[in-house]
């Protein structure tokens, strides 16, 4: 349930909020969209990847494999990643338009972190602007919808250049293998064909720079597994977690193995 209200000063004025330290609210996203400039910190510790959304294509930050799962928030709530996407860490705030097309500031007032104590970030200052972290937190939230328009204009350039292709990602567990679906990666060997002109293009709008962190951030599939076979083992409290031994994730065919879970 979410109930996303619109901030007033007549509501909010003595109330406060604070920052998430557990994230089951996102323990259902296998991706979260990514702003153009979370990419260069984000592609250090996560794999990134393109959903297609109706006929356009979504940069996002891929936490986990199967539809309704994510790796990177265990049990317990916690984040397990070096790096905390820019809408998560912007919670419980939101943005929304008004008729008149303009963002407005909002909260999710079921999210658990508004409060009527006095413990807590204050929404508003006396002046009725936004309190010093509830303003940090809207623009972050405006720096993301303003670099929207630029990464759907580059997402569109790579697809217009066949550089996005379906990415073949299998899983093994106990069962059997199951074949990711709805994942997109870019298709470096095309990449590496394009004309002069078209490579001139994708690099001028920041769409090299996006499909090398791309590529190279599929390395990081493997922290997905690792994050996997830890949050099992913390699930059923058999094994203390400096016991839990490395996976290896990674077979000769790419397959990620959950076999042993």
């Amino acid at each position: 349930m979410t109930d996303i209200r619109v901030l007033t000063y007549g509501e909010y004025a003595n109330k406060r909020w604070f920052k998430p330290t557990d994230f089951r609210f996102a323990a259902s996203d296998r991706t979260v969209p990514i702003g153009f400039s979370e990419v260069p910190q984000a592609m250090l510790s996560l794999p990134l990847g393109f959903i297609k959304v109706e006929q356009s294509y979504q940069t996002v930050i891929v936490q986990g494999l199967l539809q309704g799962q994510n790796l990177l928030v265990d049990a317990n709530g916690r984040w397990l990643a070096d790096y905390l996407p820019l809408l998560y860490r912007a919670y419980p705030f939101r943005l929304a338009k008004n008729p008149e097309g303009q963002y407005v500031v909002c909260a999710d007032h079921d999210s658990g972190l508004v409060t009527d104590a006095p413990a807590g970030h204050q929404f508003f200052e006396e002046e009725k602007n936004l309190g010093k972290e509830a303003g940090a937190m809207a623009s972050l939230l405006m720096q993301f919808e303003t670099e929207r328009p630029h990464m759907a204009n580059v997402c569109q350039l790579l697809s217009d250049n066949e550089l996005i292709e379906p990415w073949p990602i299998q899983v093994q567990q106990s069962d059997g293998v199951i074949v990711v679906e709805a994942l997109y990666r870019v298709n470096e060997k095309r990449l590496m064909e394009l004309s002069v002109d078209a490579l001139a293009a994708v690099r001028g709008c920041g769409g090299l720079m996006l499909c090398y962190a791309q590529l190279l951030s599929m390395a990081h599939l493997k922290q997905l597994a690792t994050a996997a076979q830890r949050t099992h083992w913390a699930n059923k409290a058999a094994v203390p977690a400096q016991k839990v031994a490395p996976l290896n994730i990674v077979d000769d065919n790419g397959i990620l193995s959950f076999a042993n879970m």
